[in-house]
């Protein structure tokens, strides 16, 4: 089952669908790809596909702006990453 790092940002994320959720706990998931992990996620969390779509997402310490077809395997690690904003 692919591993979901939950840090502050995907806690606070998570909240805002109104699931609380510790920190520095993890996620794991039977999903094959960013994609199918943003579904599951958005059926157990409604609204949370809207706001971590806009996230990168680091697989295995490797970054990805978008990563929605990106393969995971059984022992993938994720981390969700928010997009900083500028003007």
């Amino acid at each position: 089952m692919a591993k979901v790092i939950v840090n502050s940002f995907l806690r606070d994320s998570l909240a805002e669908t109104g699931a609380m959720i510790p920190m520095d706990s993890c996620l794991e998931l039977s999903v094959t790809s960013v994609r199918s992990l943003l579904s599951t996620l958005e059926k157990n969390y409604p609204g949370s596909k809207q706001i971590l779509a806009r996230a990168a997402v680091a697989i295995d310490g490797d970054i990805h702006t978008d990563a929605l077809t990106e393969p995971l395997s059984d022992d993938s690690e994720l981390v969700f990453i928010p997009a900083i904003e500028g003007g």
